[in-house]
């Protein structure tokens, strides 16, 4: 049996009710590595739990840090539409912290919400230019 699919449910109910907790914990990492090696299900629980954590300014820097933003770049291209959706939003949040990381999120942001867009439009399929 996946351990992982155990577990990543109850670390996301946990980061819906203690997000700094999980944060001065050192979850960050631990997430990220899930995110890395999960499936889709897992991926999807684990993205819903950094939405939760970004959230919250003073986590923003934390998500920066420990190279949370390269992976939510990744999966705001996938194809699952709730797993696009939900590394659009950590990334909208983390874009709110400001800085130079907001100047570089910014036409990626920009980009996704032109791809949301398209989405609707098209019944829910993302399309992608270039192949990507």
């Amino acid at each position: 049996m996946d351990v992982s699919r155990l577990a990543v449910p109850a670390l996301a109910s946990f980061a819906d009710k203690h997000p700094t907790e999980m944060v001065e914990a050192g979850a960050v990492p631990t997430l990220l590595s899930l995110l890395r090696a999960g499936n889709e299900d897992v991926q999807l629980v684990v993205t819903r739990a950094l939405v939760l954590i970004s959230n919250h300014e003073m986590h923003r820097v934390r998500l920066i840090n420990d190279g949370a933003v390269p992976l939510l770049i990744s999966l705001s291209r996938a194809d699952n539409p709730d797993l696009h959706q939900l590394a659009s939003d950590a990334l909208t949040n983390i874009a709110e912290a400001g800085g130079p990381l907001a100047v570089m999120l910014n036409p990626i942001m920009l980009d996704l919400k032109g791809r949301i867009r398209a989405s609707c439009r098209t019944g829910g399929l993302l399309v992608f230019a270039g192949g990507q």
